[in-house]
């Protein structure tokens, strides 16, 4: 079985470099402090650094993103969220991304890019700059899948819930014993109060969408927004939902791999370099 994870993890994409951003660089400082302050604000001392660096980042994105709610704030509260949404849906592994792709081929279609995920609290105004300026920091591809990366690329928007404060599953890759965001999976467990936060969180990044791209239906993919269809379909009775299913075995044997474990040789690549706390280990 430890050749099979070896074998899988090693796909032929890039491993991303040190100085490469994580999702934590996304974020705006209320987003930083909640993420923190949800885990008694543990930090290893091999990730001080780390978190230096993602504070700095943090800071930069909470000055813009004033700047951009001065500009355009007005604007983006008038902006009327798109109805007929098209959500692509799937396990993880499963080929949620392949497929979003595909179909934002489709110019009939508007999709949250890489940077509109990564800066949501800034991108109306750094979109022209700062996606050339940082480009070199991404890898050309995904290391787990192939895929190609960049800034201009499809993305899922579970990312900019992350940057923008919304607790989420995505929260195990800063500390993977965590589970506080777990819960925010289904939204199911949590109080009315979060749930109703969590939904300001998406439609206000909806609507920046709705504001860049007036009068096209959006394309969104999102796994974890898989286990939220029941809340989804209320939100936006027009919706169409796209569900992909791969064989569980291959879902199972690939999201393994990607799984820490000190005894394998893909330990290294698999340690996801994005961990504050200390990292997993595999039961």
């Amino acid at each position: 079985m430890r050749e099979t994870w070896v074998r899988v993890a090693s796909s032929g994409g890039e491993p991303a470099q040190w100085y490469s951003p994580t999702l934590w660089h996304t974020m705006n400082a209320s987003a930083w402090w909640r993420l923190l302050r949800a885990h008694s604000f543990q930090v290893r001392l091999g990730r001080v650094p780390l978190a230096i660096a993602v504070t700095l980042a943090v800071a930069n994105n909470s000055l813009l993103g004033a700047l951009q709610s001065l500009v355009f704030g007005a604007r983006l509260r008038r902006a009327s969220m798109q109805q007929d949404l098209v959500f692509v849906l799937g396990h993880w592994r499963s080929g949620t991304t392949h497929l979003h792709d595909l179909l934002a081929l489709d110019n009939r279609f508007a999709f949250p890019s890489t940077y509109e995920c990564a800066a949501p609290h800034h991108c109306l105004i750094t979109a022209r700059i700062y996606p050339k300026l940082f480009a070199w920091l991404l890898p050309s591809k995904r290391l787990m899948d192939d895929m190609a990366v960049g800034f201009d690329k499809p993305q899922e928007d579970e990312l900019a819930l992350v940057a923008l404060g919304a607790p989420s599953p995505l929260w195990s890759l800063a500390y993977p014993d965590e589970s506080s965001g777990q819960a925010f999976l289904t939204l199911r467990e949590v109080s009315d109060r979060e749930r109703e936060r969590w939904v300001r969180w998406f439609s206000a990044f909806l609507r920046l969408l709705a504001y860049r791209y007036p009068g096209k239906p959006l394309l969104l993919k999102s796994p974890p927004h898989t286990a939220r269809l029941a809340l989804l379909a209320r939100m936006f009775p027009k919706a169409r939902f796209l569900h992909i299913v791969r064989d569980p075995y291959s879902v199972c044997l690939h999201g393994a791999s990607l799984a820490p474990t000190p005894s394998s040789e893909c330990a290294g690549a698999a340690e996801h370099e994005s961990g504050i706390a200390r990292p997993a280990t595999r039961p």
